[in-house]
């Protein structure tokens, strides 16, 4: 994600690749670092790095790789460029979770259905605290809650209206960045209760009456979005097969 390089003498010269820091998707084995002298001809100096990764098989590896780039403006105080790549680190890791956890009562064909519907603001608001209740998980906390609409709020006022620079002060960029950093972590938490139990409350209701089931879920989107239309597919349902 990260790589800095950093003399260890003062007095010889600094190592850069290009530029001071940059950010590699993936670390090769071998780096071409160049040597510039800070006074007369320079010396021969061991040089330290400092790398920053993810694993490849962390399944919230691009999560981590725009929260990065948050973190990064923030340090930097470029506090404006903080609000866009922490909402989508926050939304990579909303949408996975809640999409995988939803398909482990409903069918893809019925999550794909519900097309632009399915936002991240949606997820968040409507189809996370549902997943939770039917599964015991705690309900993310309010405040956090209450910060992350506001996160997204910016970014979409960024996005589509203009956001200006002033607007994002320090205390603002910081509490959004830690507002997504808890979420980050309420998700890993979340995942565990709605993925890693093998008995799950709602699937055995979808199998007692999937048709039920989904329309739970459609009376949520239309109360969340009252402008929603029902889509045909929500009302029927093919019975399930016995094997």
């Amino acid at each position: 994600m990260q790589v800095s390089f950093y003399p260890q003498r003062h007095d010889c010269c600094f190592p850069f690749v290009a530029q001071k820091q940059f950010s590699p998707r993936a670390l090769e084995r071998k780096i071409m670092v160049f040597g510039q002298p800070l006074a007369g001809n320079g010396q021969e100096a061991v040089v330290a790095a400092s790398v920053t990764w993810v694993p490849s098989h962390d399944d919230c590896s691009e999560s981590w790789i725009y929260l990065t780039e948050a973190f990064d403006a923030w340090a930097s105080q470029r506090y404006w460029n903080v609000i866009l790549p922490a909402y989508v680190a926050l939304e990579i890791a909303l949408m996975r979770l809640v999409k995988a956890a939803m398909e482990r009562v409903l069918s893809k064909a019925r999550i794909a259905a519900f097309g632009s519907d399915l936002t991240s603001s949606m997820a968040l608001n409507v189809i996370l605290p549902l997943l939770c209740d039917s599964s015991n998980v705690k309900r993310l906390p309010d405040p956090i809650h209450s910060e992350l609409n506001g996160l997204r709020t910016l970014r979409n006022k960024l996005v589509h209206d203009g956001l200006r620079k002033a607007d994002v002060t320090r205390r603002l960029a910081s509490e959004k960045l830690c507002a997504t950093i808890f979420a980050f972590e309420y998700l890993r938490y979340a995942e565990r209760g709605l993925l890693s139990i093998p008995a799950h409350p709602l699937n055995e209701q979808v199998a007692a009456n999937p048709v039920e089931h989904d329309s739970v879920v459609v009376r949520a989107i239309r109360h969340s979005n009252p402008n929603a239309v029902e889509k045909p597919h929500t009302a029927t349902a093919t019975k399930p097969k016995r094997g």
